[in-house]
């Protein structure tokens, strides 16, 4: 093969890596967003709610979000939910 043939092979097989990679990144980006946004969700509820478990609730929040920093971000964007879930109610929830 010459040059001349293989550039655009190279080219394309470059262009098709790029795209794959930007795609895998703004889903990342986007979980990430997601993550934030239940968390602020979550605290802007807890603020006023005087549900029993908004205490327990806070600290499963934060591991949450600890989970999100270390990329395991449908495991807490699923807690977050669960932890708001659970102060909407008024009632202390059993665990």
């Amino acid at each position: 093969m010459t040059i001349n043939r293989t550039l655009p092979i190279v080219a394309a097989a470059m262009f098709g890596i790029t795209v794959m990679l930007t795609l895998g990144t703004a889903n990342a980006q986007d979980k990430a967003q997601t993550c934030d946004a239940t968390a602020a969700a979550y605290k802007a509820l807890a603020a006023t709610s005087t549900d029993p478990d908004v205490a327990d609730e806070n600290k499963n929040v934060e591991a949450a979000i600890s989970d999100c920093k270390k990329n395991h971000l449908d495991d807490g964007i699923a807690k977050i939910n669960k932890a708001m879930a659970r102060i909407h109610d008024g009632v202390k929830s059993q665990n």
